[in-house]
């Protein structure tokens, strides 16, 4: 059986989410992995990732767009915890 780690989100590029997007999470970034979604009871959750987040590197290696996270993800050992460097909105979007 072949275990494979689980970082737990859903990302879209940061070039390809839209300005209304870009506007209600306050998102700065030019490049990167937006977080449209966290799942709970993963890692992800488990590391505070929460939605409209944008992960710019795993373990100092530069993410440039959500592919870069599922190859990320893919390096590591299942349960490994990678350091993640993410830019957060200033507010919650309401």
């Amino acid at each position: 059986q072949m275990v494979r780690p689980l970082l737990g989100v859903e990302t879209a590029d940061v070039s390809a989410i839209s300005a209304d997007i870009r506007s209600r999470f306050g998102v700065t970034a030019s490049a990167g992995a937006f977080v449209q979604t966290v799942n709970p009871g993963t890692g992800a959750a488990a590391a505070g990732l929460r939605q409209g987040d944008v992960i710019t590197s795993i373990d100092g290696r530069r993410v440039r767009r959500a592919a870069d996270v599922g190859a990320a993800a893919r390096s590591q050992e299942p349960g490994a915890a990678g350091r993640r460097r993410r830019e957060r909105p200033a507010a919650p979007p309401g």
